[in-house]
């Protein structure tokens, strides 16, 4: 396991099993995990507009109810324009790399501060805070190109060739640090005064296109592990459980304000993660400049030709073809060491749940705003 940590807290609360990230960058995560929209689908992201973002975000709406919010990540805080979108989110402290040096916390790994060290200053600058608070932990340490000199004590157990060049490996190291880091949080937090009274929500942002070269898997299968996340809710009142109702990054904002209890107007797209009497919504993940659609068992994912990247290699679909789109329904988890596409997944045509959905997509996000709610109504309908 590169993941013990994950795994144990996953024992210990609300674990959504079919949970996508909306898009393949950080950034444009934060504004779907924050302000319950997509971010635009190519081009530059929200941040690297001067204009308003075309909505009032969680943080803004958890300030005007009285609490106080917290950004943190170990890296610089001009990376695409945060130091301008972060206030018109609503954080109101921001913590990065630089005032954390301030602060004293010196050492390096990769692109900044090391998550350990990320994870044990925000704890004791939450620890202080005398308002309820809203924070964001975004890690650094397990990002591209995983090539950093890490703490070797950590990977006692893993079996990986400690002078291997493997891109592989080099990213099985670092999602095991990050865990590592996550366990030392965890410890710690349970050790501290927040304890009783703080839910914690654990993501990722997006995936890597990067897959085990021992495995032979198709396109399907890739796309679905690059796009599917972890998520777990625990705290205070959380009930241990599981769904399996395909979610992702825009039902966050509106799963914190129904734990929370608060009622706010909003033009979140998503649904609470604990509102069992919602119905299935589409699931949007998109991937440079295309986009794939999920409804229930009916999935319609974009076919990759070639990606910018050295360390991607992009998978090229068959089957039947829609608007540059494989279609196909799958009741299986694509992610079943026992899946077998060629009994298990057959053809779907998009017209046999929504055109709207698409017409949806291309004409809002490929123009960068935000449809009405009228558009809304005929795509959830």
């Amino acid at each position: 396991r590169v993941a013990p940590n994950m795994v144990e807290l996953s024992q210990k609360g609300f674990v959504a099993t079919n949970f996508y990230a909306n898009s393949g960058q950080t950034v444009r995560a934060e504004t779907s995990l924050l302000c319950g929209i997509l971010d635009r689908i190519d081009g530059p992201p929200f941040s690297k507009s001067k204009a308003p973002i075309p909505t009032r975000c969680l943080p803004r709406i958890l300030v005007d109810s009285g609490y106080e919010t917290l950004w943190f990540h170990g890296g610089d805080l001009d990376f695409f324009s945060r130091d301008d979108y972060l206030p018109k989110v609503g954080f109101n402290q921001l913590h990065d790399k630089a005032r954390m040096r301030d602060a004293g916390v010196n050492r390096n790994l990769g692109w900044g501060v090391p998550d350990v060290d990320m994870f044990s200053y925000a704890l004791d600058v939450l620890e202080q805070q005398s308002k309820p608070f809203f924070a964001e932990l975004l890690t650094i340490s397990n990002h591209h190109p995983f090539k950093w000199p890490w703490p070797t004590e950590v990977f006692d157990h893993l079996p990986l060739d400690e002078n291997s060049n493997d891109v592989w490996d080099d990213y099985l190291r670092g999602l095991y640090y990050t865990d590592s880091a996550l366990g030392a949080f965890i410890d710690a937090f349970n050790e501290s005064s927040l304890v009783g009274n703080t839910i914690l929500i654990v993501t990722g942002d997006h995936g890597v296109w990067l897959f085990d070269g021992e495995k032979d898997i198709g396109g399907e299968r890739k796309y679905e592990e690059y796009t599917r996340m972890p998520l777990v809710i625990m705290g205070e009142g959380i009930e241990l459980g599981v769904t399996s109702r395909p979610s992702s990054q825009l039902d966050i904002p509106p799963t914190v304000l129904h734990l929370l209890g608060l009622e706010a107007e909003s033009t979140f797209i998503g649904t609470s993660l604990f509102d069992r009497e919602s119905k299935t919504a589409p699931v949007y993940t998109m991937v440079g400049g295309n986009y794939g659609v999920r409804v229930g068992d009916t999935r319609c994912y974009p076919i990759q030709i070639d990606c910018e990247s050295a360390y991607l290699k992009c998978g090229v679909y068959g089957g039947e073809k829609a608007g540059g789109r494989m279609c196909f329904q799958s009741a299986q988890d694509l992610l079943s060491a026992n899946s077998d596409f060629s009994r298990h997944v057959s053809p779907a045509s998009i017209q046999n749940y929504s055109s709207d959905i698409f017409n949806y997509m291309q004409q809002g996000l490929l123009e960068g705003f935000w449809p009405g709610d009228s558009v809304l109504e005929s795509v959830f309908r």
